[in-house]
């Protein structure tokens, strides 16, 4: 994934950090100092659909300035990803189990392949899969999901 910078190029973004407690806090902070900032000044801006971005651009690069923040490469399209709790990793029995279920089912499909053919492009060895997943889905449900 890349991120759009302010100059519209796209750069990679930084490792996503774990989110500190007050994060949320801190840009709520910033966004609101930056409203304050506006309410001071002697000129009045208009923001909108149908009005030109960068009188309130130069704004928020003078606002940055006296905050001493850098615009240049500020995460505009990917701020709240970071903001968004991390999947935890799945624990690792579970993904060797998973592992395991998949080399089973390859084996299988050589197996019951042996003496035939499959589409250049695995169609057949996917739909088997797939077939066998909703087999042991099904047969999951039926011993009550365990």
């Amino acid at each position: 994934m890349h991120i759009l910078n302010m100059r519209g190029g796209f750069v990679e973004p930084p490792p996503a950090p774990s989110v500190p407690d007050g994060l949320p806090l801190l840009i709520s902070g910033a966004i609101y100092d930056f409203a304050g900032f506006l309410t001071t000044q002697e000129k009045t801006i208009q923001a909108g659909a149908r009005v030109d971005a960068s009188a309130v651009v130069d704004m928020l690069k003078e606002w940055a300035a006296l905050r001493g923040l850098k615009l240049d490469d500020a995460a505009v399209l990917s701020w709240q990803e970071w903001l968004s709790p991390t999947p935890p990793e799945p624990p690792a029995d579970l993904v060797r189990d998973a592992e395991r279920y998949r080399w089973l089912l390859k084996q299988a499909w050589f197996q019951q392949a042996a003496d035939r053919f499959d589409l250049p492009d695995g169609g057949l060895q996917n739909r088997f899969e797939k077939c066998m997943d909703e087999f042991i889905d099904a047969a999951i449900e039926r011993q009550g999901g365990e």
